[in-house]
């Protein structure tokens, strides 16, 4: 059963639904390779863009670094193409929604990828989170 979650954005109310799962596993794939090491921190971190806006700066450094042209409109509109706007369909309208509100189209996408690979982040999070803490302390250890 593939679940859906909501979130307001902006004043708006996003509505996403998990992927099937091969459609999942491939964008996972593609996210990875793209992504790597900085996209691993940030989910494994557990930065949340709602509690934590700095958190996106890593999404932003990434998309600048890694994503070929063309890419980011296909990795978008795969992580939208369940997605809706107030009970609208969003996929046939995200350049007119998101025209001039970028940084809300990223915590959308945001949304997308938490709504999609949570068990993968809440397990890595889980696996990674002791060692994390582990490291942290011993930075401030002196």
């Amino acid at each position: 059963m593939r679940a859906t979650e909501t979130k307001v954005v902006g004043g708006h109310t996003y509505a996403v639904s998990q992927l099937p799962a091969r459609r999942a596993g491939e964008l996972f794939v593609k996210l990875g390779r793209l992504g790597g090491p900085s996209l691993l921190e940030l989910i494994s971190r557990g930065r949340d863009l709602d509690r934590d806006v700095r958190a996106l700066a890593p999404v932003v450094v990434l998309l600048f670094d890694r994503i070929p042209p063309g890419e980011f409109t296909a990795i978008a509109d795969e992580l939208l193409s369940t997605a809706t706007r107030d009970g609208k369909p969003l996929a046939d309208t995200v350049d007119l929604v998101f025209q001039g509100q970028l940084f809300n189209m990223m915590q959308v996408l945001w949304f997308a990828i938490v709504v999609n690979f949570s068990d993968f982040r809440d397990g890595l999070a889980g696996l990674l989170g002791p060692a994390m803490a582990d490291e942290r302390s011993e930075d401030t250890t002196t």
